[in-house]
């Protein structure tokens, strides 16, 4: 899309999609509460807010279709809870289990949840992992934590690990695993490998930065492809501008959507 094209498109778009108005707005404003559908969000800073605004909302990447009216849902990294908000919208009656190891986000994702009147939701504290133990987790106090990727601010605290598998042993069905778990998700979806069939929608975010955590895009695909997913594979983020300019780019971020015929 060139330049001129892209320019007339989120023109229109504020005229057309509700959404984007709402995007528009918290850029504008740097707010960090926010109502969508009559649900309110809040946030604690307001980069990771438009970020996840973006991508939840705006462009819907968890949106998935089922028939039940309590659809059972796995969210292993919240966030800041906004995903939570994006299922309860389409799915009220969902019950929701969430991980997210980060502390300093359960005030937030907790605020949500009350304000909200949501029911059905139980918020965890373990990180996601393929073994249960405890280990490092790296919060800088936004949507970045990592148990690999210590960045810049960002300070250690001892969190649990709790193996994913566990919980899908004890799941018959499952309509939608999301996974964001910050370089993680390949040890783990192949420890889960023998219970993926009882998902029906997968939500994977991959991340990699090399030469710190290993790629492995062809092994989520490989699980993926075993088990008779169909899949769709999307960056996460644009790069802008010239290829050159990227060449030696380190961190890369992709979304896999996976689901059933």
């Amino acid at each position: 899309m060139s330049e001129f094209k892209r320019a007339f498109f989120y023109f229109f778009e504020l005229f057309r999609n509700k959404m984007y108005r709402k995007l528009f707005f918290l850029i504008l404003f740097k707010t960090t509460k926010i109502t969508v559908n009559k649900m309110t969000i809040f946030a604690k800073d307001i980069k990771s807010f438009i970020s996840e605004f973006d991508h939840i909302f705006y462009k819907e990447d968890y949106f998935f279709r089922s028939n039940k009216k309590t659809p059972v849902i796995i969210d292993c990294g919240t966030n800041i809870g906004m995903s939570l908000v994006y299922f309860k919208s389409i799915f009220p009656k969902a019950r929701i289990i969430a991980f997210e190891p980060d502390l300093s986000l359960h005030k937030t994702i907790n605020s949500t949840i009350q304000i909200n009147n949501f029911s059905n939701v139980q918020l965890r504290s373990e990180a996601i992992s393929n073994k249960n133990g405890e280990t490092s987790f790296f919060t800088a106090g936004d949507d970045s934590g990592s148990l690999y990727n210590q960045k810049k601010g960002s300070k250690p605290v001892k969190v649990k690990l709790y193996r994913l598998k566990d919980l899908l042993e004890n799941e018959t069905n499952i309509d939608c695993l999301k996974i964001d778990i910050e370089g993680a998700e390949t040890a783990v979806l192949k420890d889960c490998f023998e219970h993926l069939h009882k998902v029906e929608h997968i939500f994977i975010d991959y991340h990699t930065e090399i030469n710190k955590i290993d790629q492995s895009l062809s092994e989520i695909l490989l699980v993926l492809e075993k088990l008779d997913f169909k899949y769709r594979v999307s960056p996460a983020y644009e790069l802008k501008g010239s290829a050159s300019k990227f060449y030696k780019t380190t961190y890369f971020n992709y979304l896999i959507s996976a689901f059933k015929d």
